[in-house]
């Protein structure tokens, strides 16, 4: 199933089986993360935790398998890129995921380190409940922020890929 959607500077994205996949990640990581500032906190011993949370693995797999044909023949501000580095994917993006990116990632440091102070100083144990808040919302940041980066390569980079074509150069 390929439905066809607008983006800047005229390329298109397109979403498949792996691009819903991983959508569907984010936005159950956004769910969870939200849900931790508004007090209905994801216990990190339930399986669903797990699950959100190393759910992502396949969509890795999937990208370095989808990935494989790509060779990166052309180069970004005179750089090369391996093909694994999602820099070598930002000709093929929206103006607005590089900064959306970047944004999210900035976004989780921040929360770790605020989460850091509240955080058992050992491992072992069982977590408070305000150590399990911030735990759930430090883990469920990034793990967004992976399914982010994903859904916005299925969407807009595998294609390209498919048709074994490089990078168009960008201005810096």
């Amino acid at each position: 199933m390929k439905i066809l959607a607008r983006s800047d500077g005229g390329m298109r994205a397109r979403i498949s089986g792996w691009g819903i996949y991983a959508m569907l990640g984010f936005v159950a990581s956004a769910a969870v993360h939200i849900g931790t500032y508004v007090g209905h906190t994801m216990r990190p011993s339930t399986p669903m935790f797990f699950v959100l949370h190393f759910g992502f693995i396949p969509a890795v797999l999937a990208e370095a398998l989808r990935s494989r044909a790509w060779e990166v023949g052309g180069s970004v501000s005179d750089q090369r890129w391996r093909r694994g580095d999602w820099r070598a994917w930002r000709p093929f993006l929206p103006a607005w995921a590089t900064r959306a990116i970047y944004g999210l990632w900035a976004y989780w440091f921040a929360t770790f380190l605020v989460s850091a102070f509240y955080l058992p100083h050992r491992s072992g144990g069982e977590l408070t409940p305000t150590q399990a808040v911030y735990f759930v919302r430090v883990m469920s940041c990034g793990v967004a922020a992976v399914y982010g980066l994903y859904a916005l390569f299925f969407t807009c980079v595998a294609d390209v890929i498919a048709r074994r074509s490089t990078p168009r150069q960008v201005a810096p």
